[in-house]
């Protein structure tokens, strides 16, 4: 849900009515966090979270799944930290095609 509710243009899952994904993925956008209880697999519930890349587009999801329901709320801060801590990684990491320089004294001499 949370992948879906990033997209530029929200593509509607399979069981929802337009005005209920809509409402779905405006409450998404405001948490910051989507929530299932047990609409995918009965006594199931999770909570996920988007990860942001540099250019704050969501290219992927932390989400953690319980089979106690109550579990899910105090878990929210815990996977919000860890799907910020991945995008701060990711806006660290060099561009593609770009190699790091080597470290250390004298760098990679081919060993």
């Amino acid at each position: 849900l949370v992948l879906a509710a990033s997209a530029p243009v929200p593509r509607r899952p399979a069981g929802w009515t337009a005005a209920a994904w809509a409402r779905e993925v405006a409450a998404i956008r405001e948490r910051g966090v989507a929530f299932d209880y047990e609409q995918c697999v009965d006594s199931l519930s999770c909570v996920a979270a988007p990860v942001h890349a540099a250019d704050g587009q969501v290219v992927a999801s932390v989400a953690v799944t319980s089979l106690d329901a109550k579990l899910i709320p105090p878990l929210c801060d815990a996977v919000s930290r860890a799907a910020a801590a991945i995008g701060a990684r990711l806006a660290r990491l060099p561009e593609p095609g770009r190699r790091p320089r080597a470290s250390g004294p004298g760098g990679d001499r081919g060993t």
